[in-house]
């Protein structure tokens, strides 16, 4: 996968609505793949995992750093 083109689509919030739209992994990895990214079934669910909210029972970045003390209650 071409880190760079990577990192461009994810800075697109088009890209980034497409994405968040498709109904499952193969559907992600048609998109990407329309875009000149090449990868697996098994990295575009990873990445819709993501772009879904995570791995339940996941903290998100805001709510790790509250727990580790970044932030006052």
């Amino acid at each position: 996968m071409n880190k760079d083109r990577y990192e461009k689509l994810c800075g697109s919030p088009e890209f980034l609505a497409k994405a968040k739209a498709c109904k499952d992994a193969a559907e992600l990895k048609a998109l990407a793949a329309e875009h000149g990214l090449e990868g697996t079934v098994e990295e575009a669910s990873e990445a819709l995992e993501k772009l879904r909210g995570g791995v339940e029972g996941e903290l998100q970045k805001a709510e790790l750093e509250g727990v580790a003390g970044g932030r006052k209650c």
